[in-house]
Order: structure tokens, then C-alpha cells, then sequence
């Protein structure tokens, strides 16, 4: 089953390639503003939580309230030639780590998802080396952080 859960956050991952996280749109209080509004998949960081995605936006709403998946990590790779395998074993792997890190327990323990975006070529040419790492729970939307949820 792991192995299907790592092919489908590589299709994700290239249906979602080109996006690398920013800054989130905030509200006066510095906070990222919940609303029904799409926010571009550059602007998303990590501690964002979002519900609906395409391949250019996705909704981000309040962590404290439902949602479908975290942003709980924003990493860079490092330079050289754009190889999609590479760079996408790379984001995999980093993410992995990352997950073990955040969520409290290695990801192939784990009940809980990884998804993972990575640069596209186009944006590679442009300077992109943001890997964003996101958490999801397959069984359905949680309320609250995944931070620490160890399961």
C-alpha cells in the first residue's frame, strides 16, 4: 500500500510541479487569511493548512478548523542540471525525513500521507528550489495541526 501512496504523491507532484512556497497572503494580524478565495501554490509556506487543490492554486483555511492536508515543511535542493527522477527522489526522501520529524513517527509507521511539490523545469530555469512537504490524513479531513500527532 506504501508503494501506492508514493506513486500517487508523485503524480501529484508533477501534476502540481512549478509551485514552490513563498509567503501566504496575510491578514493586519501577520496571520494567513482563511477564506473561500484560491491562493496561488507560490504563495503557500509551510504552517498552512489548505482543503481544494488544482495545479495552480488550492483554498487555505484556518489549522484549527477542517482541512485536508499541512504544509509542514518548505526545503531547498541544491543546484546543478534539472533531472525530474532526481530531483523528485530527492523532494521523496527529504520529505520522508521531514514527516518522521514533524509528525512524531517515520512515515512508513505512519496512517497518516505525504505529498510532496517540487520545482517544474521551467521554474528550475528560473531559480526554483523549493520542495513544499504536506501531510494529509487519507481517512478524511482533521481539525487541528498534525504536529506531534504520531500515528
Amino acid at each position: 500500500m506504501r508503494a501506492g501512496a508514493v506513486a500517487a504523491a508523485l503524480a501529484l507532484a508533477a501534476l502540481l510541479a512549478g509551485c514552490a512556497g513563498t509567503s501566504a497572503t496575510p491578514s493586519p494580524s501577520g496571520e494567513p487569511t482563511p477564506s473561500d478565495a484560491t491562493t496561488p501554490l507560490t504563495a503557500v509556506e509551510a504552517g498552512d493548512c489548505y482543503d481544494e487543490a488544482d495545479a495552480d492554486s488550492v483554498t487555505v483555511v484556518d489549522c484549527t478548523t477542517a482541512h485536508g492536508y499541512e504544509v509542514f515543511a518548505s526545503l531547498l535542493l541544491a543546484d546543478g542540471d534539472y533531472v525530474q527522477s532526481t530531483i523528485s527522489a530527492d523532494a521523496e526522501a527529504r520529505c520522508r525525513t521531514a514527516f518522521g520529524t514533524f509528525i512524531g513517527l517515520e512515515f512508513d509507521a505512519s496512517a497518516l500521507g505525504l505529498r510532496y511539490v517540487a520545482p517544474s523545469e521551467r521554474t528550475w530555469e528560473q531559480g526554483d528550489r523549493e520542495v513544499l512537504c504536506v501531510a494529509f490524513d487519507p481517512a478524511g479531513p482533521t481539525g487541528g495541526s498534525l504536529a506531534g500527532a504520531a500515528r
